[in-house]
């Protein structure tokens, strides 16, 4: 039987509002008992998103690694970054849409989704959702321990290496509740 493939969405932006700029859209196809099969992190040009003053100022307090991707000279458009999001869907058939908050990646990229490509189908559908952050608050409260950070995915508020953490302590969380159950 085939296993299941997962996707992990994580945004890097210049905002925390609805409509905010995308700086960069990080991608990890997982599986619940295998772990990460794929990450890919697409560095856009978004100039329709709002900047927000104060998201730009976190920004100026993090470590050079993270800060790379804005001044980043390699950028796809877009709409451009959004095709590649949606292959990357179809390319692992990915069945569920998970994100640290729901409420705002993937609200932010379906409503940027909205905007740039009008009249096309999003990749997954709304039932898809699922929230890393409950996964997580669960994990804490069972003690679920998590694997050590491969040192491959060890930037913080890299988009690409955020959402492979964050499917690494999903894949925990799973095998801790299957040796229970």
């Amino acid at each position: 039987m085939t296993k299941a493939t997962e996707l992990m969405v994580d945004l890097e932006t210049l905002g925390t509002s609805p409509g905010a700029q995308i700086l960069s859209i990080g991608l990890c196809a997982f599986h619940l008992t295998e772990g990460i099969k794929e990450t890919v992190e697409i560095v856009v040009d978004d100039p329709r998103g709002r900047i927000d003053r104060p998201t730009v100022e976190w920004w100026l307090k993090q470590e050079p690694a993270a800060q790379q991707v804005i001044s980043e000279t390699f950028r796809v458009p877009i709409k451009q970054g959004l095709e590649q999001f949606a292959q990357f869907v179809r390319t692992h058939a990915c069945v569920n849409f998970w994100s640290n908050g729901p409420t705002f990646d993937e609200m932010l990229l379906r409503h940027t989704w909205t905007r740039e490509l009008p009249g096309t189908r999003f990749p997954t559908h709304f039932s898809a959702s699922r929230c890393c952050r409950t996964a997580k608050m669960i994990a804490r409260k069972l003690k679920v321990k998590t694997p050590p950070v491969p040192q491959e995915y060890a930037t913080a508020h890299r988009a690409d290496h955020d959402a492979a953490r964050q499917a690494l302590a999903v894949v925990a969380l799973h095998k801790f509740l299957e040796a229970i159950a």
